[in-house]
């Protein structure tokens, strides 16, 4: 399986039960929507949502090499989640917060991974 570059493993905080919608922003080349995806099953599904079309192909081809059923690799941004429950979301990043929560069952949990660079300063 191939990777992209990732933020942690939100997997390992997260207390996934069967039945649970799952959201991966940013999803890259699906690792964790691919973890995700058995802890949800029976009844679940792990959804992944990638800007770029070249990390969708690469998640989707590891998702067939990885035998995983109940996952979903979506294009699109966090600020307009191409799902039902979060189609009203229009609006900047705080707003992609609220289609996190949106898009979670009643009984789910939300777990944020964020990476952040920055130019180093220069020396003076």
């Amino acid at each position: 399986m191939i990777a992209s570059l990732g933020c942690g493993n939100p997997t390992l905080l997260a207390d996934l039960q069967p039945g649970q919608a799952v959201l991966d922003l940013g999803s890259g080349g699906g690792l964790d929507v691919l973890l995700s995806a058995p802890r949800v099953a029976p009844g679940g599904t792990a959804y992944g949502l990638d800007m770029t079309p070249q990390m969708l192909e690469l998640a989707r081809r590891n998702q067939a090499e990885a035998g995983v059923e109940n996952a979903t690799f979506l294009l699109g941004t966090i600020e307009e989640v191409p799902l039902p429950d979060a189609s009203a979301v229009r609006t900047p990043f705080a707003a992609a917060l609220d289609a996190l929560f949106a898009v979670a069952t009643a009984t789910g949990s939300a777990s944020i991974g964020i990476w952040a660079s920055r130019p180093r300063r220069p020396a003076i």
